[in-house]
């Protein structure tokens, strides 16, 4: 006897109570249902954002303290585009032009208030602190991202 013979095959084995040339019905697939790690992930990275924003609160974001150091940078390009002066010709700008033209709109059409730039650059910074959450819980697990986070999350830190 030949060995192929004696040994059975992959499909004879994955068959299982079908006869041969039988086929059977697709069986259901049941929809993956989340985890309790993911719900707790999601609770703990909400929770870490709500603190994020009660600091914001505390923040005196109406005021003319600047908060940053790039912050007169960024509200003093967005000016200067908004007065009609070219960025990369007439205004020196070495990032791109996305947040300085969020906040050339916010400031032309809601308010020219200090709060309406520093509400976007919290909310950027928010979605910051959600994207190092994800990447550290996924390569590192719900304790470090946690802690990661946390350590971003004090003012002055990022935004």
């Amino acid at each position: 006897m030949s060995p192929q013979l004696l040994m059975p095959s992959i499909a004879a084995k994955n068959r299982g109570n079908r006869k041969p040339g039988e086929t059977g019905s697709p069986q259901p697939v049941e929809p993956a249902t989340p985890s309790r790690t993911a719900y707790t992930a999601a609770l703990i990275l909400a929770s870490l954002l709500v603190a994020f924003a009660l600091i914001q609160c505390f923040l005196p974001l109406k005021t003319t303290i600047q908060i940053g150091a790039d912050e007169g940078f960024e509200l003093a390009k967005a000016t200067l585009s908004l007065n009609g002066f070219k960025l990369y010709s007439e205004v020196w700008n070495d990032q791109p032009p996305l947040h300085t033209f969020l906040i050339r709109q916010i400031l032309g059409h809601l308010s020219p208030s200090i709060l309406g730039p520093r509400l976007l650059t919290s909310l950027f910074t928010a979605i910051l602190l959600a994207s190092i959450y994800f990447i550290v819980l996924r390569l590192n697990g719900l304790l470090t991202a946690a802690l990661s986070v946390c350590g971003q999350n004090q003012p002055g830190s990022c935004g």
